[in-house]
């Protein structure tokens, strides 16, 4: 992964520690639900901005974790 010599294992480690940290951090947009809008024919739609782990998590166990980057509704 991080192969460079002048790096010692443990630098390796907390490299590759940090990454894993930084990967799970990235934002995933979920959809959660529609609902009619202000207009007649506009139909909202509820979302979420979740970390991938909370994503992950919400998916595994099937309930759903209160922690979100953004919230709000596309209509």
């Amino acid at each position: 992964m991080f192969n460079d010599p002048r790096m010692t294992s443990r630098g390796r480690m907390i490299a590759g520690l940090v990454a894993l940290l930084v990967a799970c951090a990235l934002p995933k947009r979920v959809e959660r639900g529609h609902h009619p809008g202000a207009s007649k024919n506009a139909v909202c739609t509820s979302y979420e901005v979740q970390p991938l782990v909370i994503y992950g998590l919400e998916s595994a166990l099937s309930t759903r974790i209160a922690f979100h980057y953004e919230a709000g509704d596309d209509c």
